[in-house]
């Protein structure tokens, strides 16, 4: 995962952003006693370019948020978002045949597929 920052300086003037790039330096598990409040943190420590003004980043993420990401990368058509969502298609009608898993997912699962799949 990239941290992008789009300008090169916080209030520049009629400036084209540089699209600065920093890759993440690591990923956190933020695991709750409540496993749908899990959320993984992604780190950016000492982000930009010059010796001053450089600070701390991190972005936090949840299911709801990947499951958006994988919505787009099987929207996108990428080969491993889809074989995914044929798993996800596969496992579904296993579960509509009468199997149910030690661990069934919300309701709302389902809905990681988009309406085309």
């Amino acid at each position: 995962m990239d941290l992008i920052r789009l300008d090169s300086r916080p209030t520049p003037e009629n400036e084209y952003p540089d699209d600065h790039r920093q890759v993440a330096d690591r990923v956190e598990k933020i695991e709750s006693h409540f496993p749908e409040d899990s959320k993984l943190r992604v780190d950016f420590k000492r982000f930009g370019r010059g010796a001053q003004r450089q600070s701390d980043f991190a972005v936090e993420m949840t299911w709801v948020d990947v499951s958006a990401f994988v919505r787009g990368f099987i929207e996108m058509r990428h080969p491993h978002a889809l074989h995914l969502a044929r798993m996800i298609k596969l496992a579904e009608a296993v579960e509509d045949e009468g199997w149910i898993p030690d661990d069934p997912p919300s309701e709302d699962f389902w809905s990681i597929l988009p309406s085309s799949q």
